[in-house]
């Protein structure tokens, strides 16, 4: 009987580690067609950035972007294109995922960064992208535009 259980703690034990060898091949696969798609190394670790900073942050939700500009080198992000309070937007996107949500750009790396509070989770949501210039006018991500077009 104990043998049967050793045996059975083995069989879990090692589907375990398959499945986690699984999924790190599959973050690697998914980051690595994400960088030659033009997301650079570069804006991944301007994420990882961002994100360590809104799990981290206790501020007001209305100063969520300022308090990030300055994190980040408040020179290098900008206030870009983005909703307000009475629902007048530079961006053509309407749709819910980006509504009330702060909006960042940095030119230089073609960066866009969206701040959302997500107010269930008490959490904030970070949406952003490689801004493809001259494509959109104002510049804005892809997801947004096809939302956008949809409407």
């Amino acid at each position: 009987m104990v043998a049967l259980y050793v045996g059975l703690g083995i069989a879990m034990m090692t589907g375990i580690s398959a499945m986690m060898q699984i999924g790190m091949n599959m973050n690697k696969i998914v980051i690595d067609s994400s960088i030659s798609n033009n997301y650079s190394v570069e804006l991944a670790k301007k994420d990882r950035d961002i994100m360590e900073f809104l799990n981290s942050y206790y501020g007001t939700d209305s100063d969520v972007c300022s308090s990030l500009r300055q994190h980040l080198d408040g020179s290098s992000y900008q206030p870009g294109p983005k909703f307000d309070d009475k629902g007048i937007t530079e961006t053509p996107s309407r749709e819910e995922p980006f509504f009330g949500s702060c909006a960042l750009v940095n030119s230089s790396i073609n960066h866009r960064v969206l701040i959302k509070k997500n107010e269930e989770q008490n959490t904030f949501s970070l949406f952003t992208c490689f801004l493809e210039i001259g494509k959109y006018d104002p510049p804005i991500c892809k997801f947004e535009q096809n939302i956008s077009e949809e409407n």
